[in-house]
């Protein structure tokens, strides 16, 4: 089962980085209303996060020049990181209760997870 499951996890950051590599690809207008290609140093933080997380989210451009990481619980709890180039946005929406709060530094992403997951 461990094996299972450290597959699962290479094969999940594998595809998160192919979705971040795909970012760098995006063209002015990439949405349809205006929006601006991704700036490298961004892409290259996003990127050093995805692979320190202990789960791998669901990875989504912004138009407002951020990377959006998301992550869904069976029970309806959701969790979602907005990677900005100089802060970091945690949403959470849990037991009926939302929080907001910027992050002091990319580690307490983990702590965020470990949290989210142990519910």
């Amino acid at each position: 089962m461990e094996h299972t499951v450290k597959w699962e996890k290479t094969t999940k950051l594998g595809e998160n980085l192919k979705t971040l590599s795909d970012f760098k690809q995006l063209a002015a207008n990439w949405n349809g209303n205006g929006a601006i290609p991704f700036e490298a140093e961004l892409l290259a933080k996003t990127e050093r996060i995805v692979h320190s997380l202990a789960y791998q989210p669901q990875i989504f451009p912004t138009a407002r020049q951020s990377v959006q990481f998301e992550y869904h619980r069976k029970n309806g709890d959701y969790l979602e990181f907005e990677i900005f180039d100089d802060e970091i946005i945690a949403y959470s929406e849990q037991a009926g209760q939302e929080d907001e709060r910027e992050l002091d530094s990319p580690e307490n992403i983990n702590a965020l997870l470990e949290g989210f997951y142990a519910r």
